[in-house]
């Protein structure tokens, strides 16, 4: 037992670590960053939770709880399901471990602990302020932050659990196919869409209720820690609290019974290089453009950390569309009953739509991919390729895993809620700017601001500097768009669709023509040629 506790400690440590070692990196002003960003999410969190504690009547003030922690127990279903690959199978210690006397299981718990140490910090940042600003609001006796604090470290388990067991059965599948990796990623990112439909979807079975017992009923049956935790909270039922921990102790025990002996074997059959027969190598000729895009997708395909990052939002948007086209009268209701004055758009959900479509423009692949061809970017610069196609083809890829989701979505929209010819058409066209803006803004600042001295795919994806300029820059300027469309439209609705589409070409062939003038000096300043 002191040999668990050891190494869990000694997990946690790491995790820390590896957290720090994320965020900071070398970058002059990363810990004022880090501050900066989490100052922005709590400040986030808690205008979002004071904003329903002030919308929601006091009869009903437990909705409250019960809607942050079923969003934090949705959190840490996705996360939780992205994080434990690396957790639980493409950790660096595992043959130094495994030679110690320990057993698997207790390999095993440590790191399943430090998975649940990482999901607390991710919901804290969800349900931390709602229970400050309700202990305010209400006055609530002592036992609300104390149930609620002891509940916050138990209800991570019972999630956290199913998306181990979920990871486990994506590497057990993906280990007995030819390319390992990439049927790897295609099911993660199933898994992942699979899940934030399910959750979209209930959300808005609960938002159709017609009362508080409907409302609640969906959240008993299929979310009971989260129901547990929010009567112990609320009614101070120590009853509740004891179901939470010891469901979620009885998950633990029988995850690390069930899954350790797999566990044991997935992890060694990934460190055994099989023998590679002889055989005959196909050779295909291809145009440069080909080669390159293919070159581009099975690199983009090969990392787990680039497609779990991206895709948010394609998959966005696709939920976005779901929930439109399925919810067409509600959503309708919702928004001409808010009394804003949508002045861009006669159509109120397709300012929703358009809204949702410019989100696309804070995760542009192009931020990273220069940085991520590594220590072998020179062997791609020593060929002769020409700076256009070679940034090209990583542009293509940008435009190819964005625009088909946003124009499927738009078209089928289009046809729900029978919008306008023009409208459609410049929808589009937005669209189309939006993503061929970021991914030509994303190639200019990865050209200036490259990382090649890394030692781990996630440093270049979630915290390069290339990647924060990206991300607040896109962020920015398509809130300022929409705040445009929102709030100032001093034209007609088409016409000001028209005039930001005109504004957003002018931009887009400014950042090309720059490419193209400047692209081949910067490529050759960063491989010293």
């Amino acid at each position: 037992m002191n040999r668990t506790f050891v190494l869990i400690r000694l997990s946690l440590k790491q995790l820390i670590w590896q957290m720090a070692r994320t965020f900071g990196g070398r970058k002059k002003f990363s810990s004022l960053l880090v501050l900066l960003a989490a100052a922005m999410l709590i400040g986030l969190s808690g205008l979002y939770s004071w904003a329903m504690i002030e919308s929601v009547p006091a009869a009903l003030n437990m909705l409250i709880p019960l809607s942050m922690l079923s969003a934090a127990f949705g959190l840490i279903l996705v996360f939780g399901f992205y994080h434990a690959q690396g957790y639980l199978f493409d950790f660096q210690d595992y043959d130094l471990l495994a030679s110690m006397p320990l057993t698997r299981r207790q390999i095993l718990m440590s790191k399943l602990v430090a998975l649940v140490a990482m999901m607390l910090i991710y919901s804290a940042f969800l349900t931390l302020p709602m229970m400050a600003l309700f202990q305010l609001r209400y006055a609530m006796p002592a036992t609300f932050l104390l149930y609620g604090l002891i509940g916050q470290l138990f209800l991570p388990i019972v999630p956290m659990s199913v998306a181990c067991l979920a990871a486990v059965v994506v590497r057990l599948v993906s280990s007995h196919v030819k390319h390992p990796v990439l049927i790897r990623n295609v099911l993660l990112l199933g898994m992942v869409i699979g899940l934030m439909t399910v959750m979209t979807l209930f959300q808005g079975q609960a938002g159709q209720a017609q009362d508080i017992a409907a409302l609640i009923q969906p959240i008993q049956t299929w979310l009971a820690p989260v129901y547990w935790l929010t009567m112990a909270m609320i009614n101070g039922n120590l009853a509740e609290l004891l179901k939470l921990i010891g469901l979620s102790s009885l998950v633990l025990i029988l995850f690390l019974i069930l899954i350790a002996p797999v566990w044991n074997a997935l992890n060694q059959k990934a460190r055994t290089t099989p023998a590679k027969t002889g055989g005959k190598v196909k050779l295909e000729a291809s145009s440069m453009n080909a080669a390159l895009l293919r070159k581009e997708l099975r690199r983009y395909f090969g990392s787990t950390s680039l497609v779990m990052n991206t895709m948010v939002g394609p998959v966005m948007v696709a939920l976005c569309a779901v929930m439109l086209a399925a919810q067409k009268d509600l959503m309708v209701q919702i928004m001409l009953e808010s009394g804003v004055d949508f002045r861009a758009f006669a159509d109120p959900v397709a300012m929703l739509l358009a809204a949702c479509l410019f989100c696309e423009m804070i995760c542009p692949i192009t931020a990273t991919s220069i940085s991520l061809e590594g220590k072998h970017f020179w062997i791609v610069r020593s060929l002769p390729i020409p700076a256009n196609r070679y940034l090209g083809a990583k542009l293509a890829l940008n435009l190819m895993l964005n625009v088909p989701v946003s124009w499927l979505s738009i078209l089928i929209l289009s046809f729900v809620y029978h919008f306008t010819l023009v409208t459609t058409v410049l929808l589009l066209a937005l669209t189309l700017l939006a993503a061929l803006c970021s991914g030509l803004f994303g190639l200019i600042v990865n050209l200036h601001f490259p990382r090649f001295d890394y030692d781990r795919e996630i440093v270049v994806v979630k915290q390069s500097l290339s990647t924060m300029i990206t991300v607040f820059t896109g962020m920015g300027f398509s809130f300022l768009l929409i705040a445009g469309l929102l709030f100032w439209a001093p034209l007609e609705p088409a016409a000001m669709m028209a005039a930001i589409a005109l504004g957003m070409t002018l931009l887009a062939a400014g950042m090309g023509f720059y490419l193209l003038r400047r692209g081949e000096s910067l490529l050759s300043k960063l491989s010293g040629v």
